[in-house]
């Protein structure tokens, strides 16, 4: 058995002299797992290929540990929406960064048992059918293309992934 300050989890010295106190570092580690221990919130981030079964595996994980499904693509496939209805260019990344920064976008629990994952909200109106749609399929890979798009979705990724216990998968997927 190893005795509390004479080793961190490498394996190297924790000790700072004969005070036995532990380092800055090894009291810091030890620190953010007391509140880690505490936070009931967690995110798992599944990254890979296309066509992998990214979303199969989180869809099942998910189910199993109660946790919030949040697939980022959604938040895209929005934003590609919006830009669909307000005549911005697939294109053009600024403009649909402005879109998407200006736009209220909420992912909720379902609420209508109609094989949604979640409900997809766009400024009040439920789009998660609508969001479903060839004409946004033609669009969201290159609208998701754009770093300025990607960078204003950042924030609403964080505060969905915030709120619960989430699984995510998709584009930009490590809040």
């Amino acid at each position: 058995m190893i005795a509390p300050n004479q080793h961190d989890r490498a394996g190297q010295t924790g000790q700072t002299g004969q005070t036995g106190q532990r380092s800055r570092a090894a009291a810091g580690r030890r620190t953010a797992a007391d509140n880690h221990q505490h936070d009931l919130r967690w995110v798992v981030a599944i990254d890979g290929p296309g066509a992998a079964g990214k979303s199969t595996v989180a869809r099942a994980l998910a189910e199993r540990l109660d946790a919030m499904l949040f697939d980022t693509g959604a938040l895209y496939r929005t934003v590609t929406l919006a830009a669909g209805r307000a005549e911005i260019a697939a294109d053009d990344g600024e403009a649909l960064a402005r879109l998407a920064d200006r736009s209220t976008i909420h992912l909720r629990p379902p609420s209508i048992q109609d094989g949604r994952q979640v409900d997809v909200m766009l400024d009040g109106e439920d789009v998660t059918w609508a969001i479903r749609t060839p004409a946004v399929d033609a669009a969201v890979s290159e609208v998701s293309a754009h770093p300025s798009v990607r960078h204003a979705l950042l924030p609403l990724q964080r505060e969905i992934a915030d709120r619960a216990r989430v699984i995510m998968v998709g584009r930009t997927s490590a809040p």
